[in-house]
């Protein structure tokens, strides 16, 4: 991977999605998408939304997070949907202005590991444990919320694995 990317890193929910722009190295914006839970037209909305948030940042790649394996499987698959439904209208974009796509797959732990959450902790500690991370790195972002703070967390893994790919091809 050649040119310097543009990560758009996305956690993505069906209730409220998490967004965060990275250029090179540097955070340069977070965006998050909250769906009213009463729109029947939810995964129409997150399109609208997700796809005015790839006209506004540019990316060229994408960073998403992959997703758990839970008790509540009604919830992960509602999850699983919109993932997919991302990645879909990110290609979408890609083709329209001949950008040559690259999806990078982010696990949770290899998110949280890489602000520096090395342990397993339970879903409420890890989360609390995330954010404190982020806001460690980027103190001006402490209001924001646990999606946009996960969503960083996604961004500098899939800088990770950018750096990873490109010491790979040389």
């Amino acid at each position: 991977m050649k040119t310097t990317p543009r990560l758009l890193a996305v956690d993505p929910s069906l209730s409220a999605t998490g967004i965060a722009l990275f250029e090179g190295k540097d955070l340069n914006s977070v965006y998050l998408i909250k769906t009213n839970k009463e729109n029947k037209d939810r995964f129409f909305e997150i399109a609208w939304r997700f796809t005015e948030a790839l006209e506004k940042f540019k990316p060229n790649t994408l960073a998403i997070e992959t997703q758990y394996i839970s008790v509540r499987s009604s919830s992960v698959i509602k999850v699983i949907e919109v993932k997919g439904l991302l990645e879909g209208l990110f290609y979408s974009y890609c083709l329209k202005y001949s950008i040559n796509p690259v999806v990078l797959q982010i696990h949770p732990n290899t998110a949280k590991q890489a602000v520096g959450v090395k342990k397993m902790y339970k879903r409420k500690e890890s989360k609390i444990r995330v954010k404190a991370a982020v806001c460690h790195i980027y103190p001006q972002l402490e209001k924001q919320t646990q999606d946009v703070m996960d969503a960083i967390a996604i961004g500098i893994a899939g800088l990770n694995e950018v750096k990873r790919l490109s010491a790979e091809a040389e």
